[in-house]
């Protein structure tokens, strides 16, 4: 039993500096039962982590996991070694930048990056081709790439709460959306516009 609490110990402490307080010990414990389980769903949500745990990308089972309201001040990449990874919900974190390594995530069919500090995503977002439901509520995004209409499966896009003017053109062109949320933009409307 000494050799089992020391381990988890070591693992603790090297998980420290990722969540501060109170959250260390329920983060440590709830990747070890996801592991241990073969979890296809983690909880991490408002764990108050800065760092992702290296010990995450080892529980190759996930399908879902919810990083919200944590302060990851970068986009966690890390996650594109879970192969099976379909839905990440990383709204209300801290980073201001969608890295062009989101191509990495080939399965993701649920993507949340709402409540962070977006002023503009990559062209590679397009080359999420299963993605069903894309949120990107409350950021700070004017404008969407081109390559958007590449996301021939999308069916829910939300971009309330941005700083667009008008509605982005290639909306239209998504033929699947059956569910678009503009709310709290400052829309105007151009002659033309459907």
């Amino acid at each position: 039993m000494k050799k089992r609490s020391g381990i988890i110990l070591i693992l603790l402490l090297l998980m420290l500096p990722a969540c501060r307080g109170r959250h260390a010990a329920t983060v440590t414990r709830r990747i070890r039962e996801a592991r241990a389980e073969q979890a296809t769903s983690l909880n991490l949500s408002s764990m108050g982590m800065d760092k992702l745990p290296t010990t995450i990308k080892k529980i190759t089972s996930l399908r879902e996991i919810n990083l919200r309201f944590n302060s990851l001040p970068t986009f966690p990449v890390e996650l594109s070694q879970l192969p099976n990874l379909q839905e990440l919900d990383a709204g209300y974190n801290d980073f201001n930048a969608l890295p062009p390594e989101i191509v990495d995530f080939p399965s993701l069919t649920h993507l949340n990056l709402a409540g962070n500090t977006l002023t503009s995503l990559p062209p590679e977002i397009g080359q999420l081709s299963m993605l069903t439901r894309l949120d990107l509520t409350s950021n700070k995004l004017t404008a969407l790439p081109p390559e958007i209409v590449n996301l021939s499966h999308l069916n829910t896009l939300a971009v309330g709460a941005n700083h667009f003017t008008t509605v982005p053109a290639e909306i239209w062109q998504l033929s699947k959306l059956t569910h678009l949320n503009l709310y709290g933009n400052a829309l105007r409307w151009r002659a033309g516009q459907p």
